[in-house]
């Protein structure tokens, strides 16, 4: 049985009943089929980064895990993606109660306007210019949301608060 320690990647279809859960504790996670997985596995994981593709996610569930963040789940998230958001979502519903702003680069408390993600081989630089901040009151860590292309993407700036 494979034990992996940092990250897996699934790019095959996934049966009914698999039940391997832990993979939700990895740092990284990739899934490219993941109907299989629920709301419940969002909101529990333990990653760093996590990407899903075909996935059954709506912008409720998006409205509601950004909320379950804001209370202070998920310390370690640094980047989730979902693909298959075709539509530009609708951010005032989705951080309807959640004070928001755009990313200003005048504004005197800001964060950078590209996210680099770390990979093993190389780095990938997201520019965030147009994405949503917001900030967790408990820690002051900030969030940020964006829609491009056909997925969304939410971010954690760990090494900035406002």
């Amino acid at each position: 049985m494979l034990k992996p320690t940092v990250g897996v990647t699934l790019k095959c279809r996934v049966e009914k009943g698999f039940n391997q859960r832990n993979i939700f504790n990895l740092k990284r996670i990739i899934v490219t089929n993941a109907k299989w997985v629920s709301f419940d596995d969002l909101l529990n994981m333990d990653c760093e980064r996590a990407f899903f593709k075909k996935h059954s996610f709506t912008e409720e569930d998006v409205k509601k895990f950004i909320n379950h963040w804001m209370t202070g789940s998920n310390p370690k998230l640094m980047h989730l993606r979902l693909n298959c958001f075709k539509l530009e979502p609708n951010w005032e519903h989705i951080l309807e109660g959640i004070e928001y702003g755009v990313w200003d680069e005048q504004e005197k408390k800001k964060r950078p306007r590209n996210f680099k993600d770390h990979y093993i081989y190389s780095i990938e630089e997201i520019d965030c210019k147009n994405g949503l901040d917001f900030e967790r009151k408990s820690d002051g860590m900030i969030g940020t949301v964006m829609h491009q292309s056909d997925w969304i993407d939410f971010f954690v700036w760990h090494d900035m608060q406002f």
